[in-house]
């Protein structure tokens, strides 16, 4: 089942102040993960470990293989990478031709190499005299390219047959989500600032701790299964989950030695962590008290109290090591589901792997996501071989 806060269904993230009145606390539940027309067996799943590839290895060395065949499961192949990226060039020339001095700057984890083969397209819109320009920009800036979106918005709807579901999102960072038709791939246009710096923070966590990548891989897959990474529904999104896991192994008492077992330690840090009275820092690693420590900027912090709100006790406070001022778990809303989750899935692991033999370490963390993505990546592929093969 989807995760169920109290109070509306659906509130406009410019409303969420609003929110904040409204929940005062819940139960967690962990969160079943979306049902497939058919679900596979386990020995069907692409990522498998045959029986001849399980010779000699113990438990914990199967569910890492398993992890990282995972992982290469998931990423784009070369066909689909080249469909991505005949995407992202066909959206450049969209936004061109209506706002011919801007440019779109592709960031997210496109930009990382964590994206999935069906990730979205995260693109920044900036003026190409604004390539390099850092932090927040200015009222009047923002003013200015939020017109600009909403141009781009209207235009965009125009090109029915290239674009689908084009709508303007008033948010922190606005935005024009809208899907492209041929490949089905979502794509946003924001006007984000420039990211170098948590760009920055996660090339070198991911040099620090070589599994990285494929750890992501397996959890991010756990919270979209589930719709906690919606972060318009309370959720978190990518670069909040990629932080949950860097402070999972920095504040270890030993780092893991393999991505098994920094699967588990994820999931048992998660479960057991005390989010009512303590946040957590990842850069410095260290745990701070919420009551006396407020990670958030100081016009937010104005803003809180002319509201006269303030959080839920039981949010997640994690200080982003790219920026002390943001709180990646401000909007997070659904920890509490995600942490039952995590109880859950701690257990239904623990229980697989002390089992003489058992297919399939995963099966319940990533569940059904092959069968849910087959169509969709069938296609893909076919669209990338047809860019190929325009080519030759």
């Amino acid at each position: 089942r989807k995760p169920s806060l109290p109070g509306p269904r659906s509130v406009k993230p410019n409303l969420r102040l609003e929110r904040l009145k409204w929940i005062n606390d819940y139960k967690g539940v962990s969160v079943l993960p979306l049902l497939a027309p058919k679900k596979p067996k386990e020995t069907e799943v692409p990522w498998h470990i045959s029986m001849r590839e399980r010779e000699g290895k113990d438990q914990n060395e199967i569910l890492s293989q398993e992890i990282c065949s995972f992982h290469d499961y998931i990423r784009p192949s070369p066909l689909e990478t080249v469909a991505r990226k005949t995407t992202v060039k066909r959206v450049k020339n969209s936004v061109r031709a209506v706002l011919p001095d801007m440019d779109l700057e592709v960031f997210g984890s496109e930009r990382t190499g964590l994206a999935f083969a069906l990730s979205d397209l995260d693109l920044r819109l900036v003026a190409d005299d604004e390539q390099t320009a850092t932090g927040l920009p200015s009222r009047n800036v923002r003013n200015r390219l939020n017109g600009h979106l909403k141009t781009l918005e209207r235009e965009l709807r125009k090109q029915t047959t290239s674009y689908s579901l084009v709508a303007h999102r008033h948010a922190r960072y606005p935005l024009v989500a809208m899907q492209h038709r041929s490949t089905g791939l979502d794509v946003q246009i924001v006007l984000s600032n420039d990211t170098a710096q948590s760009r920055d923070y996660m090339n070198r966590s991911m040099k620090e701790f070589p599994y990285l990548s494929q750890l992501y891989s397996v959890v991010k897959t756990m919270f979209d299964m589930r719709g906690l990474s919606d972060v318009f529904r309370g959720g978190f999104g990518s670069y909040s989950i990629f932080m949950m896991i860097v402070a999972s192994l920095r504040h270890s008492p030993s780092i893991p030695s393999d991505v098994g077992q920094a699967l588990l330690h994820f999931l048992e840090f998660w479960e057991r962590f005390d989010t009512t009275s303590k946040g957590i820092s990842i850069e410095p690693a260290e745990l701070y008290d919420k009551a006396s420590t407020q990670v958030i900027s100081r016009t937010a912090k104005i803003k809180l109290e002319e509201n006269k709100t303030q959080p839920p006790n039981f949010m997640l406070s994690l200080r982003d090591p790219a920026d002390p001022t943001n709180d990646l778990g401000r909007k997070g809303f659904c920890i509490k589901h995600v942490q039952a989750t995590c109880a859950f899935l701690l257990l239904d692991l623990r229980q697989r792997l002390e089992k003489q033999h058992t297919e399939s370490f995963l099966a319940s963390i990533v569940a059904c996501i092959y069968p849910l993505q087959l169509a969709s990546r069938r296609r893909l592929e076919a669209i990338g071989l047809t860019v190929e093969r325009s080519r030759l």
